[in-house]
């Protein structure tokens, strides 16, 4: 089997359909009005949660078309609206958390996200807080930036979802991305999506050889994180001061360095990334 051919029943195995079958909208439907429901419990407890706004929205790879099976199945946005700045973000975190939790759902505490298991289905639900002074416009439609509560650094971070969606869908590469995110999941390799993605969208503006064959892209791929994951700044183009590359330790990137150089020693692709 041709080399090409084999990579995308890679990926044909995983890639995940950017639309909602009529279970995943009705489990997605149900954790939405449970949500809702955390912000009136809220109202009661806190008479200032009254001035809260609430919007919940779809977010995450489904959106930009580079999910996976076997990983998150849905990524829930709850964009919050608080001018009077009542509430502070890991307040509104913790306490969304234990309210799921008190609601019987399985849910964890991952570093942006909670994640959700509900109705058979992983939904990350991430809480985020609109900053009204600053935004991202596309076609005359305003998209608000929002601090989102990292646990891993203990802060706050600004960033803008739907920048980096766009980033991503426009970008031409989201087949590359898919298959190196079936490669850090098979090889349990700790490089956060936002993270691979930007290095990728960064690796392909250099790029002139597009079309001539999707393995050399893949190569390429793998080089270029090869040769710049240790040194190189990769930043939240929504936030230069959100250093995203930051998010790694040193021996988290050596090993990142290291198995990309395996994979592109590798004899056969199978050693590298094989189907579902």
């Amino acid at each position: 089997m041709p080399n090409d051919e084999y990579l995308m029943e890679v990926i044909n195995s995983y890639k995940q359909s950017s639309f909602f079958s009529g279970d995943e909208d009705r489990a997605f439907n149900e954790l939405k009005y449970i949500v809702n429901s955390w912000l009136s419990e809220l109202r009661q407890k806190n008479s200032k949660a009254y001035f809260i706004a609430m919007e919940i929205k779809r977010s995450g790879s489904r959106e930009k078309g580079t999910a996976i099976k076997g990983k998150s199945d849905m990524d829930m946005f709850v964009s919050i609206s608080d001018t009077n700045g009542y509430f502070m973000l890991r307040e509104l975190y913790d306490d969304l958390y234990n309210y799921l939790k008190k609601n019987g759902l399985k849910v964890r505490k991952q570093n942006v996200s909670i994640g959700v298991v509900f109705k058979g289905y992983d939904i990350d639900v991430v809480p985020a807080r609109k900053v009204n002074s600053s935004s991202y416009v596309k076609q005359a439609i305003r998209y608000n930036d929002h601090y989102i509560w990292s646990n891993k650094k203990a802060n706050r971070m600004l960033t803008n979802i739907q920048k980096h969606i766009d980033l991503v869908r426009g970008s031409g590469i989201q087949n590359i991305i898919i298959l190196l995110k079936i490669w850090k999941y098979q090889k349990q390799i700790d490089f956060p999506s936002i993270y691979l993605e930007m290095i990728l969208i960064d690796a392909f503006e250099k790029y002139n050889d597009f079309g001539k064959t999707f393995e050399n892209e893949v190569l390429y791929a793998f080089d270029y994180i090869c040769k710049n994951i240790i040194e190189k700044k990769v930043v939240d183009p929504s936030n230069s001061t959100n250093i995203i590359s930051d998010t790694l330790s040193l021996a988290e990137k050596q090993r990142i360095k290291q198995k990309t150089k395996e994979a592109i020693d590798a004899k056969y692709w199978s050693e590298v990334v094989h189907k579902r």
